[in-house]
């Protein structure tokens, strides 16, 4: 489970820096709004693994 979410993770921080250098590149509100949308999807999934891991320490 963590490991799913560590691997999502780190696919949505990649996705979110190409958008990020692409928006810097041209400035459009198209590359703006998936920065927005993958800069969002990285913070719940820092949520999840973070809740993720203190259940697997809780479980131990």
């Amino acid at each position: 489970m963590a490991t799913h979410i560590r691997l999502e993770l780190e696919k949505n921080k990649l996705r979110l820096e190409f958008f990020k250098v692409r928006t810097e590149q041209q400035p459009n509100a198209i590359n703006k709004k998936w920065v927005e949308i993958y800069a969002d999807r990285v913070k719940k999934l820092e949520r999840q693994l973070t809740r993720a891991q203190n259940r697997a320490q809780a479980a131990h």
